[in-house]
């Protein structure tokens, strides 16, 4: 049962990770369209 739970706290932590950078990209891409 422990390793279920790392192994779910470790797919939690890499989707936060991709919806960071999903947003960083996004607010960079909206200052280039604002140039």
């Amino acid at each position: 049962m422990k390793d279920t739970m790392k192994y779910e706290s470790r797919a939690v932590k890499i989707n936060i990770l991709l919806s960071y950078k999903i947003m960083s990209n996004d607010k960079i891409n909206r200052k280039r369209n604002e140039i």
